[in-house]
């Protein structure tokens, strides 16, 4: 499989993108729509968690895209149970410029 360089990732189609993706590539139409995917995706594994009784684990490199109110308004909905799920934030302990958030913000 040839790989797409990054620089040049622009200039390929959605098509494209997809062959040489080694994950699942899905396009939506804005963050809005993205925000629900994501948060529909992350409940979709603890729904499948909570029924083998186990613990789900997240590493989010992600900030605020508003995956947590649709996360919270989907899981008070279905009554999805949130104990089994631990979410850590990696860019919580870095600031703009990449360096340690000071302990005053802990």
């Amino acid at each position: 499989m040839k790989s797409i360089h990054q620089d040049k990732i622009a200039s390929y189609s959605i098509e494209q993108i997809r062959r040489h993706a080694h994950i699942p590539i899905e396009v939506v139409k804005d963050r809005e729509s993205m925000a629900v995917l994501f948060a529909g995706t992350v409940l979709d594994y603890v729904r499948k968690a909570n029924k083998m009784k186990k613990r789900v684990v997240i590493i989010m490199p992600v900030g605020p895209i508003g995956q947590w109110k649709h996360m919270i308004d989907i899981a008070v909905s279905k009554k999805i149970n949130l104990s089994r799920l631990s979410i850590i934030q990696m860019d919580e302990y870095l600031t703009a410029g990449s360096t340690q958030i000071g302990r005053a913000h802990v």
